[in-house]
């Protein structure tokens, strides 16, 4: 990277020539060759994650203030969005991820904050919309497995209640007037005052009123989306093979009985 760095940055199509590349190479190029006689860290001129390497051509020692204004810098000169996340993701972790050894503002930490969850978001719902169902199935069954075991306590159970009272999203509101005739003209038709009801012998799943003869509660199994959840059904476990089955009440095998497995 050494001795034109600027031109050797320019030459790898990831910058921007902007006001911000020309603050951030003067301050490169000012440290080369005149280390400070105070605490240094080491940086990496083109950034590992945009593939710079570690050999000491491509590292430059700065003060701590400098390093901390270089990496903002940095997020405002990529010509890539994934080269701008990157430089986000680093200038996050360079802020939270050494034990608050820099200090900065409230408007600098509103900043940092807002572009990397916005960032996050963004590469999240990216990697959300590649996965296939296979892979959305996978990856609910996962996290659907992770909580097995896990007990929520009462006292965490009355905090969740308080803060959901008088929250116009959750509970402690009544609708209005108004409100319950669009819900009504909504779902008319659509099994208001139904409930599931399902048949193995059959293969089949109805809404109705009252149970159909031959019918158990609760939807075929395998029928419902794994994002909403499997209406209907509950856990039960063995207190001595240790085993937990989430099925319809009445389908439950021999043995088990109502709750999750505790883990010791």
């Amino acid at each position: 990277m050494v001795p034109n760095s600027r031109q050797s940055l320019i030459n790898t199509d990831l910058f921007l020539e902007n006001k911000y590349f020309d603050w951030y190479v003067n301050i490169v190029e000012s440290r080369i060759n005149d280390t400070p006689e105070v605490y240094t860290e080491k940086h990496h001129i083109l950034p590992k994650s945009l593939g710079g390497s570690n050999e000491s051509s491509n590292l430059v020692r700065l003060t701590a203030r400098e390093h901390f204004i270089v990496h903002l810098l940095l997020t405002k000169c990529m010509s890539t969005k994934n080269g701008y996340h990157k430089m986000v993701t680093a200038a996050h972790r360079l802020i939270y991820g050494n034990d608050h050894k820099y200090v900065y503002n409230s408007r600098l930490y509103e900043s940092v904050k807002v572009i990397h969850s916005k960032v996050a978001s963004e590469k999240f719902k990216n990697w959300w919309n590649s996965l296939s169902e296979d892979e959305l199935r996978d990856y609910v069954e996962r996290r659907r497995q992770s909580l097995i075991g896990h007990t929520c306590p009462d006292s965490t159970k009355q905090a969740v209640g308080k803060a959901n009272t008088g929250n116009k999203y959750r509970l402690g509101i009544k609708h209005t007037e108004d409100s319950i005739l669009k819900i009504k003209k909504n779902r008319r038709g659509k099994g208001l005052g139904k409930k599931w009801y399902h048949s193995v012998e059959l293969g089949e799943s109805t809404l109705a009123e009252e149970c159909p003869e031959g019918f158990k509660p609760g939807r075929l199994p395998g029928q419902v989306k794994p994002s909403y959840g499997a209406k209907g059904k509950r856990w039960y476990y063995h207190p001595v093979m240790e085993e937990s089955a989430y099925v319809v009440p009445g389908n439950e095998p021999e043995g088990y009985i109502p709750g999750r497995i505790i883990q010791k």
